[in-house]
C-alpha cells in the first residue's frame, strides 16, 4: 500500500508542477477558446485580476511539496481546494448539459452527501477504504479459522 501512496503522491505532484509552470513558460500549447464562448469570457475576466497567477503559484508550491515527500500533508492542504474546485466545476458542467433544469438540485445533493457521509472530505476516502479492507480481512480470518473439537 505504501508504494501506491508514493506513486499517487508523485504523479499528483508532477501534474501540479508541470501544469502550474505551463502558465508562465507555455511549453504545452493551449488551444484558444472561440471568441464569445463561456471559457473565453471567463479567462477575459480573470486574467487581468492576477487571481489565476496566485492559483498557479499555489499549484506549483503544493506540487513541489508533494514531490518532496517530507511536507506532503502541507502540499495536499494547498492543492486540495484546487482539486475540489476542479471536481465541482466538472460535475457542474456535466449536470448543466445532462439535466439543464435540475442541475442545481444535483449539485446541492452532491454537497449534502459529502458533508453527511464524508465529514473528513474526499481525502478521507483512502483511509476509509483501508479501514474497511482491514476489517474485511479480519472478519475473513475469523470465519476461516478452524474450530477446535
Amino acid at each position: 500500500m505504501n508504494i501506491i501512496t508514493t506513486i499517487a503522491r508523485v504523479l499528483l505532484g508532477l501534474i501540479f508542477v508541470v501544469f502550474g509552470l505551463n502558465f508562465w513558460f507555455n511549453f504545452i500549447a493551449m488551444p484558444q477558446a472561440p471568441a464569445g464562448s463561456p471559457p473565453a469570457l471567463f479567462f477575459a475576466a480573470i486574467y487581468p485580476t492576477g487571481f489565476l497567477a496566485v492559483v498557479k503559484v499555489i499549484e506549483v508550491v503544493g506540487g513541489a511539496l508533494l514531490l518532496s515527500g517530507r511536507f506532503a500533508t502541507l502540499g495536499l492542504t494547498l492543492v486540495g481546494p484546487v482539486v475540489g474546485a476542479i471536481v465541482v466545476n466538472a460535475l457542474k458542467s456535466w449536470a448543466t448539459r445532462a439535466y439543464p433544469d435540475l442541475w442545481l438540485f444535483f449539485l446541492g445533493g452532491m454537497f449534502i452527501i459529502v458533508v453527511l457521509f464524508l465529514p473528513g472530505g474526499i481525502v478521507s476516502i483512502p483511509v476509509r477504504i483501508k479501514t474497511w479492507w482491514a476489517r474485511r480481512a479480519a472478519a475473513n480470518a475469523a470465519t476461516s479459522a478452524p474450530v477446535a473439537p
